[in-house]
């Protein structure tokens, strides 16, 4: 139920299906007594020419259904729930995500879109009509241009990584080998790459770990980071914006500023023989110097 304490922010939140990232936003604000106007729930993206050919035989609707089904699957590995719960210790609670989550618990308008796609006239048509037109992007894909250009809409996000110095993938393992601290984001989209506009940004030391070093996985590991510790580091920089900048409960008053120009860089998803020694390093305490890029 709606605690009388709540209060409802001019917010819609694109909360794709089997996506971390949009769990641990709703959880975190729940917490801090906030709920956004809407949800919208879409269904799993996934990229890939298996994926493309999967959903021109069956349909976008149930074909993202059968691939929520095989993503889930994996996080079923109980090393990797063990993982998941020891990555988690540091925060104040542990997301219980890949459970199902109940949207109606965090707003009163829920909206279920499972056949969703940026790309989709219908559905750009179905962002248009919203009478919010403030979103908050969790993840499933790159957002056109078309959409980010249209008058009154505004995209927020939160970049796992300190902007402008690391833009692109595997955000949060970037920042840790180049400043040796987690970071993240907050900043409304715009056509390129991780360049909107500054809402705020923070950084969060490394990441504690209690882990055997000898019996380490580091494809576990990495699943366990990516789904169950920056989601917290984003969620708290979430709350953090809506609770200390926004002068009101209409997104489009927070304040920001455009990124310096010519700054940062833009990194492709980690090398896997260099991901894992980032990994090993952050379970033996060991520095992350960036002298390791050149050694790889």
């Amino acid at each position: 139920m709606t605690s009388s304490r709540e209060s409802t922010l001019e917010l819609c939140v694109i909360a794709e299906q089997g996506c971390a990232a949009a769990d641990a936003y709703l959880k975190y604000m729940h917490r801090a007594g906030l709920r956004p106007r809407k949800i919208l729930v879409t269904g799993f993206s996934g990229s890939g020419t298996g994926t493309l050919l999967l959903r021109k035989l069956f349909g976008r609707r149930f074909a993202n259904r059968l691939l929520l089904v095989r993503w889930l699957r994996q996080f079923r590995n109980p090393n990797l729930r063990e993982i998941c719960s020891s990555v988690q210790q540091q925060f104040a609670f542990e997301l219980d995500w890949p459970a199902p989550t109940d949207y109606s618990r965090y707003a009163a308008d829920v909206e279920h879109c499972p056949a969703f796609d940026f790309f989709n006239p219908l559905s750009q048509e179905l962002l248009r009509d919203q009478p919010c037109q403030t979103f908050l992007y969790t993840c499933g894909g790159r957002v056109p241009k078309g959409i980010l250009d249209m008058k009154g809409v505004r995209f927020l996000h939160i970049h796992p990584g300190l902007l402008p110095q690391v833009r692109g993938s595997d955000g949060l393992l970037w920042s840790l080998l180049l400043r040796g601290s987690a970071g993240a984001s907050c900043f409304f989209m715009s056509p390129g790459l991780d360049t909107g506009a500054l809402v705020a940004t923070r950084e969060f030391g490394r990441p504690h770990l209690s882990l055997p070093p000898a019996s380490l996985d580091t494809n576990l590991l990495y699943q366990a980071l990516t789904h169950c510790y920056d989601p917290h580091l984003r969620g708290l920089l979430l709350v953090q914006v809506l609770t200390e900048l926004l002068p009101t409960l209409d997104l489009r008053d927070l304040p920001s500023a455009p990124q310096p120009n010519g700054q940062g860089h833009t990194y492709l998803r980690m090398h896997r023989d260099l991901r894992d020694r980032v990994l090993r390093a952050l379970v033996a305490g060991a520095p992350l110097p960036p002298a390791g890029l050149a050694a790889c």
